[in-house]
């Protein structure tokens, strides 16, 4: 997967399949491209030790693989 950051038509509408989506919501980039806003935890599994990260927004959680990918999007824009 590769993120990327777009410029949206504030009259966008979206098409969704609500078999895959159950929802979709706008974040502004100020609030997903800070670093302070995104955190991360710890938890064991098997055994396992895992990192989950997770960025709240309103009444949503931005958690998983979606957060993950934020994260290293974070990552490389600061690092440019």
């Amino acid at each position: 997967m590769t993120p990327f950051l777009a410029f949206v038509s504030p009259d966008y509408s979206t098409q969704i399949d609500p078999n895959e989506v159950a929802e979709v919501f706008e974040v502004p980039a100020d609030h997903i491209l800070n670093p302070k806003k995104l955190y991360s935890t710890k938890f064991k599994l098997k055994n396992t030790s895992h990192r989950v990260f997770a960025i709240p927004y309103q009444q949503h959680f931005i958690w998983g693989m979606t957060a993950q990918i934020i994260e290293s999007m974070q990552k490389h824009i600061i690092s440019n």
